[in-house]
C-alpha cells in the first residue's frame, strides 16, 4: 500500500517473541527484525541498531525497554526539552499573576518541573551515544506502540490542587516516547504515530488528554487546548461526594473528576484518531460465560481491632500531630490493604483461622480441582501483593500449603515467579494448557496481559483488588477469552468485610465510571454524563457495613432538589456523632423521617466519625467578609507574611451552611485561629477557625455566648498552603 517504508513495533517485553511469531504467520513473504535480549546488551547495541539502519526491512520488532536505548539526537532532543521548559516558565509566570488562592504551591509544583528539565537538559548536551547511531537515522517512518496505556504518565500543567486523580510526576519512559512520536508527527505530518491498547485509559481521566497529546497535538492546538487546565475546563467536571477513608474505618469528603462534559465534541475529537471496539462491538464467538461469586468474609477480632487502629493512626496524620517521616497515609493504606488480605502480613505470629481469605479460597480451588478432574479442569490466582519469597510469611505459600493438606499434588500447583526467562515461562504456559498444572498463582504483572493458558481454566480467583480497572480487566481477559473450552466459568472476589477492600472496590468503581463515558459507547447522544451511580461495584456493598453506609450518603448528596442539596462532612470524633444522634431522635425531630435516623443509626454503630447535615452555602467571599471588597480588611496576625495571599484563599473557600448548632469535640484535632480586622468602628473583628473539613466562623464584636456559625468545606483545609501564609 505505500503507507510506510520501514514501521517499527514496540512492544512489552514478554511479547517480542510472539509478536514476531504472529507476524510471519499473516505476512510469510515479510522481511522483519526482531531484536533478542543480546541484541541490546552493550557490546552488540551498536552493531542492531546499524542493522535497522541498513536493511530494508518490512518491520522492526523490539521491547519497550529497547527502544528506550535508542537515543534521540542531542540536539533535537535539547530543543524539545528546551520548548517545555519555556511553557512551564510561561505557566509559573501566569500562576504568579493569577489570584487563584493555591498560586503559592502551583508556582512551587511548576517550579519543580522545570528544574527537573534543566537538569534533563543538562544530562542530555553531555550524553556520550558511543557512535551509535540515532533513532533518526533509522529510517522509521511509521511507529506501532502495542499496550500504549504503558506511556500514560506524561507531567499534568495544572493550577487545580486537591483534586484526586491528577498526575503530578512524569515518568522518563514517557517523556521520550512523547519526543519520539512527535518527531515521528513531524516527517509524516501526523499520520506516522498508531497506538494500540486495550485500555486507553486505566486510572485517571488526565490520561485521555495525554492521549491525544501523543495522537492529535495539532487538534489541540488548533482549538485553542493548549493546556489540561483548558482542555479540563471544556471537557471534565469535578465532583465532590462521600468516600471511604483509605483506612476502611469511616468516611472523608472527597474532590475529583468523576465525569465528562461536551461529550459529543470530546468524542468526536478523539473518534477522529481512535477507532473504539468494545467486547459488545465485536461479539467474539467462544467466549465463555462468566458465573461471579463474590466471598464475603467476616474479620477477625484482630482485624477488627487493627482497622480502628488504622484509623485512629489516620486521624492523627490529617491533624498534623505525627512526624510524615515516621507514619503517614502511604504506610497506613499499605497496612489496610495487607491487613484486608491476611492479618499474617501485619504481624505474622497472629492465628489462621476459617476467616482468612487462604482458608476460604483453599475450599473453593479444591472443590473445583475435584469436581473438574476428568476434564483436567485448570484454575488461575491473582494475588499481587503478598508474593512468594524464601524467608517469612506470604501468601502464596500458605494457600499451597492448605492445598496440597487437602490432596492436591504439589506439582499440580505453580508459580508464574519461578518462571525466570522467556522460555521457563513458555513452558509453564504450555503445562497450564495441557492440563498438567492446574492451580497457577501470579500476579497482575507477571500473569496478565499476553498470558495464554485459558484453554482449560475453569475458575478464576481475585484474592485482591488492583488499583486500576484495566487490571481487572486484564486479570479476567485470561479466562474469558477465545479457545478456552468451557462454556461457563467461575469468578471469584474474596472480600473482608470492613476492611480495605472496601475501599479498592469503590475506588475501582470510580475510575471505571467515567472511562466508560467516553469508551463505552453511551455518552454520545448526551450533553454530559453525570455521576449519578448511587451505589458501589456489588463486591464494596456486600463487603463492608461502611459500603452500605456510604450507598445511604450517595442517596442523600444526590437526590435533593436543586433548592436544598444537602452534603455531609466528617470528623472523627465518636463522642460527638453520639451527642448529634441524640439531637437528631429527640421527638421534635423525628420528621427528619427514617431515612435519616436510619442512616445515622448505621453511623452510630461505626462510632468513629462525626456527621453533620448542611445546606446552600456560597464562597468565602460572601459568608466570611460579607461581600465586601476584601482590601477592607487586615490581618490581626503580625506572623503573616502574605496578608493579600491569605484573604484570597479564604475569600476563594467554597462553603456549606451547616443547618444547626453543634457540640463539636475536637480536642487534639489540627486547627488554626485566623482573625480580621474589619471595616468600620475601630476593634471591629471576626475570627476564622479552620479544621480538616470545618469552618468556624465568629463575629467578635457580637456580644452573645458562643455564638458561632459553623461552614462545611468539602475539598478539606488546604494546611501546606495556608501555613505557607505565616512565618515557621
Amino acid at each position: 500500500m505505500g503507507l510506510a517504508s520501514k514501521p517499527l513495533f514496540s512492544v512489552p517485553k514478554h511479547l517480542v517473541g510472539q509478536w514476531g511469531i504472529e507476524f510471519m504467520r499473516l505476512y510469510p513473504q515479510a522481511s522483519i527484525l526482531v531484536a533478542t535480549d543480546a541484541d541490546f546488551e552493550k557490546d552488540n547495541r551498536k552493531r542492531f541498531v546499524a542493522r535497522i539502519a541498513a536493511g530494508d526491512w518490512d518491520a522492526v520488532i523490539v521491547s519497550e525497554t529497547q527502544l528506550a536505548k535508542i537515543p534521540l539526537p542531542p540536539e533535537l532532543e535539547a530543543r524539545y526539552i528546551e520548548e517545555e521548559k519555556i511553557r512551564i516558565e510561561d505557566a509559573i509566570d501566569q500562576a504568579r499573576m493569577s489570584d487563584d488562592a493555591a498560586k503559592r504551591l502551583t508556582v512551587k509544583q511548576l517550579e519543580g518541573r522545570r528544574k527537573r528539565l534543566e537538569t534533563r537538559l543538562e544530562k542530555t548536551r553531555k550524553h556520550d551515544q558511543d557512535d551509535m547511531l540515532d533513532f533518526t537515522d533509522l529510517g522509521i517512518d511509521r511507529i506501532f506502540v502495542d499496550e500504549a496505556h504503558h506511556y500514560k504518565n506524561l507531567f499534568t500543567e495544572t493550577k487545580m490542587r486537591n483534586v484526586a486523580g491528577l498526575q503530578a510526576g512524569d515518568s522518563q519512559r514517557a517523556s521520550d516516547m512523547l519526543y519520539k512520536t512527535r518527531w515521528i508527527n513531524e516527517r509524516t505530518g501526523y499520520k506516522g504515530v498508531v497506538f494500540a491498547t486495550g485500555t486507553a485509559v486505566s486510572n485517571s481521566m488526565t490520561e485521555v488528554y495525554n492521549m491525544q497529546r501523543y495522537l492529535q497535538p495539532q487538534t489541540l492546538a488548533l482549538a485553542g487546548l493548549n493546556g489540561f487546565d483548558a482542555w479540563a475546563s471544556m471537557f471534565a467536571r469535578k465532583t465532590t461526594s462521600l468516600e471511604l477513608k483509605p483506612e476502611g474505618s469511616g468516611f472523608q469528603v472527597k474532590t475529583r473528576f468523576s465525569s465528562f462534559t461536551n461529550l459529543p465534541e470530546l468524542i468526536t475529537m478523539f473518534a477522529s484518531v481512535c477507532d473504539v471496539k468494545t467486547a459488545a462491538d465485536i461479539a467474539l464467538p467462544g467466549i465463555p460465560e462468566a458465573r461471579r461469586e463474590n466471598v464475603a468474609l467476616e474479620p477477625s477480632p484482630e482485624q477488627v481491632r487493627m482497622v480502628a487502629e488504622l484509623g485512629r493512626r489516620a486521624d492523627a496524620i490529617r491533624s498534623g500531630s505525627v512526624d510524615p517521616a515516621s507514619d503517614n497515609m502511604l504506610v497506613v493504606t499499605n497496612d489496610g490493604r495487607k491487613l484486608a488480605l491476611d492479618q499474617r502480613l501485619v504481624i505474622p505470629d497472629l492465628p489462621d483461622g476459617d476467616w482468612s481469605k487462604t482458608s476460604a479460597a483453599a475450599q473453593k480451588i479444591w472443590g473445583i480441582w475435584r469436581d473438574s478432574e476428568p476434564a483436567r479442569g485448570v484454575q488461575i490466582v491473582f494475588c499481587d501483593l503478598s508474593t512468594p519469597k524464601p524467608e517469612g510469611f506470604n501468601v502464596y505459600d500458605d494457600l499451597r500449603g492448605k492445598l496440597v493438606d487437602m490432596g492436591i499434588p504439589a506439582g499440580e500447583i505453580a508459580y508464574v515467579h519461578d518462571a525466570k526467562t522467556e522460555k521457563a515461562k513458555a513452558r509453564l504456559f504450555e503445562a497450564a494448557r495441557s492440563g498438567e498444572v492446574r492451580v497457577l498463582m501470579g500476579s497482575t504483572q507477571k500473569l496478565g496481559e499476553g498470558t495464554n493458558v485459558q484453554t482449560r481454566l475453569v475458575a478464576l480467583h481475585h484474592l485482591d483488588c488492583p488499583w486500576r480497572p484495566s487490571d481487572l480487566e486484564q486479570r479476567e481477559g485470561r479466562i474469558l477469552r477465545q479457545g478456552n473450552r468451557n462454556k461457563e466459568v467461575g469468578i471469584y472476589r474474596y472480600v473482608t468485610k470492613g476492611t480495605f477492600d472496601s475501599y479498592m472496590y469503590q475506588t475501582v468503581e470510580h475510575k471505571q465510571r467515567f472511562i466508560g463515558q467516553v469508551f463505552g459507547g453511551s455518552g454520545a447522544a448526551s450533553r454530559s454524563a453525570d455521576d449519578i451511580e448511587l451505589s458501589c461495584d456489588e463486591s464494596v456493598t456486600l463487603g463492608a457495613d461502611e459500603a452500605e453506609r456510604r450507598r445511604y450518603a450517595d442517596l442523600i448528596l444526590s437526590s435533593a432538589g436543586d433548592e436544598r442539596g444537602f452534603t455531609t462532612c466528617l470528623s472523627a470524633r465518636a463522642s460527638s456523632l453520639r451527642y448529634r444522634l441524640r439531637q437528631i431522635m429527640k421527638p421534635a425531630a423525628k420528621r427528619s423521617g427514617a431515612l435519616l435516623i436510619g442512616f445515622a443509626a448505621f453511623f452510630l454503630i461505626l462510632g468513629c466519625v462525626h456527621i453533620a447535615f448542611a445546606y446552600g452555602g456560597g464562597t468565602g467571599e460572601e459568608l466570611i467578609f460579607g461581600g465586601q471588597d476584601t482590601s477592607l480588611y487586615t490581618v490581626s496576625d503580625g506572623s503573616c507574611t502574605d496578608p493579600e495571599g491569605l484573604k484570597d484563599y479564604v475569600a476563594s473557600l467554597e462553603l456549606m451552611e451547616l443547618t444547626e448548632e453543634y457540640d463539636f469535640d475536637l480536642d487534639g484535632v489540627r486547627h488554626r485561629v485566623i482573625v480580621f480586622d474589619a471595616p468600620g468602628d475601630q476593634g471591629k473583628q471576626i475570627s476564622v477557625d479552620f479544621y480538616d473539613n470545618i469552618v468556624e466562623f465568629r463575629p467578635l464584636f457580637i456580644k452573645l455566648d458562643h455564638w458561632a456559625e459553623y461552614y462545611c468545606l468539602p475539598a478539606g483545609t488546604d494546611w501546606e498552603l495556608l501555613d505557607s501564609f505565616f512565618e515557621p
